[in-house]
C-alpha cells in the first residue's frame, strides 16, 4: 500500500510484530530514493547519540543534507532503544536486529523507487545482511568491521593486555555453547548474562563472508582518524567484493566528523555534536546514490 508523505522531516512509525513497533524519523524529499540509515552498537539512537555520552547528532546532519540534494531518508531507533519498543536485553539477538531492518525495508518498499541502506559501525554488519534481500538496491558501509565482532572487541583490548587471555577464554566459551566461567569484574560489563544472546549470534557472523554475496552497487567508507574501527577494514570488505567502491576519507573519524589533521580531537568528536560532518564524506554519499548506483 503506497503512502503519501509531506515534504520534510515526519516521525513515522513500524509495526515489525505484534507488540513491538519501531520509531523513526523520515526526512521526505521525494519517491525516487530512500535510505534507511542503520546505527551502530548499544543504546545507539537514530541521530546517533546514545545516553552513555555520545553525542553527535551525524545521521540527523547526514539526514537533513541528503533532503538537500533531493533525497529521502529514514533513521530509526532499533528496538528496545529511546523511543522504539523497550524490550529486555536478554531478549535481543543480532538476527532480530537484521530481521527489523529487513521489515523496514518492505515497509517502504511500495512507496519508493529505490532503496539504500547505510549502515554505520555494527549497523553496517546487520546492513549487510539486510541488503541482501531483493527489495534493496544498494548498499553503503560506513566504519564497518571486517572481522567478527569478538575479534573486533579483541583488538580494542590490545591497550589493556591483563584483560586479553580472559576474554579470549571467554569467547571461546561463547563459541562452543559452554557455560562462562568466573568472570574478571574488570569484563563483566562486556560479559554481563543479559548481553550473552547477542554475543553468542554477533559472534557467528563474518562481515567479509556476508557482503561477499552481495550482488548489488555497494560502497565501503572508512575514515582515517578511526581509531574504533581503522580504515583497513573498509579496505579489506571491499577487496571481498571485486564490484564494490571504496572511499578512504582522509581526517575523518569514527563519527563521520570532520576533525584536525593530525587526529588529535578524534576522541573528542563523540561529544562534539557541532562539529561538521565531513564534506568529502557527505559528497561521496550523494554521488553514490544519484550515480545510479
Amino acid at each position: 500500500m503506497t503512502t503519501t508523505f509531506e515534504l520534510g522531516p515526519q516521525d513515522i512509525t513500524v509495526q515489525v510484530e505484534p507488540d513491538v513497533f519501531i520509531r523513526g524519523t523520515l526526512e521526505y524529499a521525494n519517491t525516487q530514493q530512500l535510505v534507511i540509515f542503520i546505527a551502530g552498537s548499544g543504546p545507539t539512537d537514530r541521530n546517533c547519540n546514545s545516553s552513555m555520552g555520545l553525542q553527535t547528532d551525524a545521521f540527523k546532519m547526514l539526514a537533513s543534507h541528503l533532503q538537500s540534494q533531493g533525497i529521502s531518508s529514514y533513521r530509526y531507533d532499533k528496538r528496545g532503544i529511546a523511543a522504539s519498543t523497550p524490550v529486555e536485553e536478554a531478549e535481543l539477538t543480532y538476527d532480530i536486529f537484521v530481521a527489523d531492518a529487513v521489515k523496514l525495508v518492505e515497509h517502504f518498499a511500495p512507496n519508493f523507487d529505490r532503496i539504500t541502506i547505510l549502515g554505520h559501525s555494527e549497523g553496517a554488519t546487520i546492513g549487510s545482511q539486510a541488503s541482501q534481500s531483493e527489495a534493496v538496491h544498494s548498499f553503503i558501509s560506513v566504519s564497518g568491521a571486517s572481522i567478527p565482532l569478538h575479534e573486533v572487541i579483541i583488538d580494542q583490548l590490545e591497550n589493556t593486555p591483563k584483560l586479553l587471555p580472559a576474554a579470549r577464554r571467554h569467547f571461546d566459551e561463547l563459541l562452543a555453547g559452554d557455560t562462562l566461567s568466573d568472570v574478571n569484574p574488570m569484563l563483566a560489563s562486556l560479559f554481563r548474562p543479559s548481553v550473552l544472546p547477542f554475543l553468542r549470534t554477533a559472534m557467528a557472523v563474518d562481515p567479509a563472508t556476508e557482503v561477499s554475496k552481495l550482488s548489488k552497487p555497494v560502497l565501503f567508507i572508512g575514515g582515517k582518524c578511526d581509531l574504533q574501527v581503522p580504515y583497513n577494514h573498509a579496505s579489506q570488505l571491499h577487496n571481498s567484493l571485486a564490484s564494490s567502491e571504496l572511499a578512504l576519507i582522509d581526517n575523518m573519524g569514527h563519527c563521520m566528523k570532520s576533525l584536525k589533521a593530525d587526529c588529535s580531537n578524534a576522541m573528542m568528536a563523540y561529544q562534539e555534536a557541532a562539529l561538521p560532518l565531513h564534506a568529502d564524506f557527505q559528497a561521496k554519499v550523494v554521488s553514490f546514490l544519484k550515480s545510479g548506483s
